[in-house]
């Protein structure tokens, strides 16, 4: 995005470079004061002020008072706080009309071809977020920072017309709801489900962004289930529950996450997992033991886990901490940060260091591996219909037609 923006100014020395989103809503105007090729910042949802933004700045008019944006006038830096939008429900639908949306599923079946992720309709699958902010403490998140604590949502009837408008105009087949606590509201998330239900559109849909597992009960899963389902993924993040309690500040019960993941084994629902390794506080032996618990939930209940590094993200409680406790192993750069959970970790303490965590990352893949093929082996030994399918059709037919099975 900076480079972007610098390009754009030396393109154009004359045009003005907007930014939001999340990152910029923690540093805001300080984004300005480090970057002259940026001339406004805005905090926070943009629907209500980018509008009211570029009117100001096609009529020439001062950005004074505008709520919510920071900019340079003079060489100074200039900011205004703003407050979230409370009614969600009176934001238009996203503009799908300005994008081409057939070359859109083009594009997504040309990226699902090469993958063993498929499941049905994923090739016309949109993604969708039906509410904003979260009232835990997690101290990894940054939405607080960008949508606040304040839990707001469309109301059910709102995402319902959604949903249909979608269908309707552009024929979807998959729904990717997005939200940060899409079952916050148990109540409102069953009404959803309900109306999907009611209408029997050819639809499924999954929470790719994780969802919180002590939300579900044996109602709503079956709901999930019959309204089209495909899987689940729940943000568990250790199987410890003491850094649960005290180093995530999760407060979510690791009892009450395993009933819920044997209702969604009994009910037919595929599951998967979050989970996070290396913050501070954290023991080695914790760390080992949560790869334990992710393995034990995957052979249990097939819930499929994976693991990534925590990262620091800025205005955080966890950066402040590494911060304070001089835990960086690598400056907190953008760069850094951006590429970390995965490949080269940040944090180091006087437990761990990043090759330790890479090291554990590695065991549980291949660990996992190994344990997939056993479950997949498990399930083709208890269906018998599944393994007349497989071996009679190997048999009956030439090799280029034997089925591709994937778990």
């Amino acid at each position: 995005a900076l480079t972007m923006a610098r390009l754009c100014k030396e393109v154009n020395p004359s045009c003005r470079v907007i930014v939001g989103g999340a990152h910029v809503s923690v540093e805001f105007d300080e984004i300005i004061r480090k970057y002259d090729f940026i001339d406004a910042a805005v905090k926070g949802e943009g629907e209500h002020i980018m509008p009211e933004l570029v009117k100001r700045i096609r009529g020439n008019l001062p950005l004074e008072g505008l709520p919510g944006v920071a900019y340079r006038l003079s060489d100074k830096i200039f900011r205004s706080e703003r407050s979230s939008i409370e009614n969600l429900d009176s934001l238009a639908y996203p503009a799908y009309h300005l994008v081409d949306m057939e070359r859109y599923f083009w594009l997504m079946r040309k990226y699902f071809s090469r993958t063993a992720y498929q499941f049905p309709g994923w090739e016309r699958g949109v993604s969708v977020i039906t509410s904003r902010g979260c009232p835990y403490n997690c101290v990894f998140c940054s939405i607080h920072l960008h949508m606040g604590k304040k839990w707001r949502a469309h109301s059910s009837e709102y995402v319902l017309k959604h949903i249909a408008y979608l269908v309707k105009n552009y024929t979807i087949k998959y729904l990717h709801f997005e939200d940060d606590n899409l079952s916050f509201d148990a109540k409102r998330f069953e009404r959803i489900l309900d109306g999907m239900l009611a209408h029997t559109w050819p639809v499924r849909w999954d929470t790719p962004n994780g969802v919180r597992i002590d939300t579900f009960d044996e109602t709503i899963l079956k709901k999930c289930k019959e309204s089209g389902c495909a899987f689940l993924t729940f943000g568990i993040e250790s199987g410890v529950q003491r850094v649960l309690d005290n180093v995530i500040e999760k407060r979510l019960s690791l009892q009450k996450a395993e009933g819920v993941l044997r209702k969604v084994k009994k009910i037919g629902i595929d599951s998967r997992a979050f989970f996070m390794l290396g913050l501070p506080g954290e023991t080695k032996k914790e760390i080992q033991a949560s790869i334990s618990y992710a393995l034990k939930i995957m052979w249990e209940y097939d819930c499929f886990g994976g693991f990534s590094m925590a990262v620091p993200l800025l205005g955080t409680k966890l950066y402040d901490v590494c911060e304070d406790k001089g835990y960086f192993y690598l400056e907190p750069t953008l760069e850094n940060i951006a590429s970390s959970y995965l490949t080269h970790g940040i944090i180091r303490t006087e437990e761990f260091n990043p090759d330790f965590l890479l090291m554990m990352i590695r065991y549980f893949e291949k660990k996992s591996t190994y344990l997939l093929f056993l479950i997949f082996l498990r399930k083709v030994l208890q269906d018998f219909s599944l393994v007349k399918f497989i071996f009679g059709n190997m048999f009956r037919t030439h090799p280029q037609h034997w089925p591709r099975i994937y778990y």
